[in-house]
């Protein structure tokens, strides 16, 4: 089982916003646990794959909104929007799902046996976060 969690990038200082979700930057994965810790980082999506490279391709490709309403209005097979997948701005009469998987989120691997596997998308790929200082 995979989640995916969205980092809430509205909510952090400029240069926090940036050293996440911006260009190349060693620190990532450090930043990332850190960002998790404080509580920063929102549950989106449950997918039924496995946590190896491939799967964790298939879980950013998954949650990209690229073509139609988008992966959470139209959720497709294997994923499970997490709630809230659908927002209502009344006033201007839209519907919006959620925005697509980017730089800066983290995917968590709950496997079987041991603690969660977390990793941020980075720049090329996916980098493992660890608890290590």
């Amino acid at each position: 089982m995979l989640i995916v969690h969205h980092i809430q990038i509205d909510d952090l200082e400029k240069e926090t916003a940036y050293a996440i979700a911006g260009p190349p930057n060693p620190d990532r994965a450090k930043l990332a646990a850190r960002l998790i810790a404080e509580g920063r980082y929102e549950r989106v999506a449950q997918i039924d794959l496995r946590a190896t490279a491939h799967g964790l391709e298939t879980a950013y490709t998954l949650t990209q909104n690229i073509d139609g309403p988008g992966w959470s209005r139209e959720p497709p097979m294997g994923l499970e929007p997490l709630e809230p997948a659908i927002f209502t701005d009344h006033a201007a009469c839209r519907v919006y799902g959620r925005r697509s998987t980017m730089i800066g989120d983290v995917i968590e691997y709950l496997g079987k046996d041991g603690p969660p596997q977390r990793f941020v998308v980075d720049w090329v790929g996916f980098t493992q976060i660890t608890t290590e200082g």
